[in-house]
């Protein structure tokens, strides 16, 4: 399926995944719409038309959805453990009203569109809610018998899958959804309350060369990080292609890496030292499968994880952040 121009409407599209996908369509020829709390960034990439909207307010999702030969809907919260557990309210709300509004207008209109839920999503039986995560065997529904591993944030990216679940079931409309992963790169937030690699990354900056940074922990977790440009590219595969239910986005099993590893990489980067602050992590291990994206979608990730991280170092040295808007504020 061309996308040359057809007009590609990317929520969240000032965001760190958002903005990949917003330069990747443009590449590809079609026309784009971004939209988001923010105001245009300071580094617009060039063709894409910015809305500055919020999508919580339903007039204004009906308004961006409308005319979009296709809707790719990014925007969502990002936030560390503390931050999620302090502030559920704040991620579940906002989260439950945006998917709601633009995935109804999505159907609504019969929009090709993709959902993009997280890998906090994943649930399991046994208390545990850790291990490798496979997409082929388990669907929606049984997956909403078991509690997802970040709660108030994974019920809300579940029920944006669960109406894209009833929509298919009553009347065929099929809305493809992906979970990524642990996904770091440019654009990230670095602020309080960030994922593990920006957190670092700000730490890092923030300390003396050749000084001590604190890793929560005991560096025995292992994680599984893939790069927002190689997520932004599966996102664009599967809105043309379709997924059977979701697919996962990672980097897969063989490109897992424990918190030791990713602060010795980031040790041969920015020169600091890394010091573990003890405790056991609360998932011991949180890695996607990816067979199925590499079926259906012809994807797999791109960008070593010692390339991706030398490139948001390099640029978070380089002083190109930008503020953001979100419903923390």
């Amino acid at each position: 399926m061309s996308l040359r121009g057809m007009l590609c409407t990317v929520t969240g599209g000032t965001g760190m995944i958002g903005r990949e996908v917003c330069r990747q369509l443009v590449d590809l020829g079609a026309e784009v719409r971004s939209v988001s709390l923010d105001r245009t960034p300071k580094n617009p990439v060039e063709g894409v038309e910015y809305w500055q909207v919020d999508l919580c307010d339903t007039r204004d999702a009906q308004e961006v959805v409308g005319c979009s030969n296709m809707v790719f809907h990014v925007a969502g919260m990002k936030g560390g453990g503390e931050l999620t557990r302090n502030r559920p309210a704040s991620f579940f709300v906002p989260l439950l009203q945006m998917n709601t509004n633009v995935l109804r207008c999505a159907f609504e209109l019969r929009t090709r569109c993709v959902y993009v839920s997280s890998i906090g999503a994943y649930g399991g039986d046994d208390g545990s809610w850790g291990g490798d995560f496979d997409d082929e065997y388990l669907d929606i529904e049984e997956q909403m018998s078991f509690m997802p591993m970040d709660f108030y944030p994974g019920w809300a990216k579940r029920m944006g899958e669960l109406q894209c679940e009833a929509y298919y079931r009553e009347h065929g409309y099929d809305v493809a959804i992906v979970r990524p992963s642990n996904v770091y790169g440019i654009g990230d937030r670095f602020g309080p309350g960030a994922m593990v690699i920006p957190a670092l990354i700000r730490k890092s900056a923030e300390a003396e060369p050749g000084g001590e940074v604190e890793v929560l922990g005991d560096g025995s977790a292992v994680r599984d990080f893939v790069h927002a440009r190689d997520v932004a590219r599966g996102i664009i595969r599967a809105c043309r292609y379709g997924t059977n239910g979701f697919v996962n986005l990672g980097g897969g099993p063989e490109n897992a890496v424990s918190i030791g590893d990713l602060s010795y990489m980031l040790h041969k980067i920015t020169g600091r030292k890394y010091k573990f602050a003890g405790g056991k992590p609360t998932f011991s291990r949180r890695v996607l499968k990816i067979e199925k994206a590499k079926k259906l979608l012809g994807w797999e990730p791109e960008i070593p994880l010692c390339e991706g991280l030398q490139e948001v170092w390099d640029w978070y040295q380089a002083g190109e952040r930008e503020e953001r808007v979100d419903y923390f504020e």
